[in-house]
């Protein structure tokens, strides 16, 4: 929960400096990350989102092998073949 409070203390924080200089609009879209913090079941979400990022990134690797795997394949299996129009 302590995480929660920074990020809702950052938000305050970048909303008040955006009162006074003029080029800080887009932190106005960080006020969506407030409801987050105060909503139960949106926090619970998005911190599973969180957690899930790494195994995301091990799925990510799997595919790029996979995908390497077959595009050798497909580069010896059709070598050759369509370098010409008929």
């Amino acid at each position: 929960a302590n995480q929660w409070n920074l990020i809702d203390a950052l938000v305050v924080l970048m909303s008040l400096l955006g009162l006074f200089v003029r080029g800080t609009k887009v932190f106005r879209s960080l006020r969506t990350i407030r409801l987050v913090s105060r909503n139960e079941n949106v926090k619970q979400v998005v911190t599973s989102l969180a957690k899930a990022i790494p195994a995301l990134g091990t799925v990510c690797i799997v595919l790029a092998f996979i995908w390497l795997v077959f595009g050798v394949l497909g580069v010896q299996i059709f070598m050759g073949r369509f370098w010409q129009c008929e």
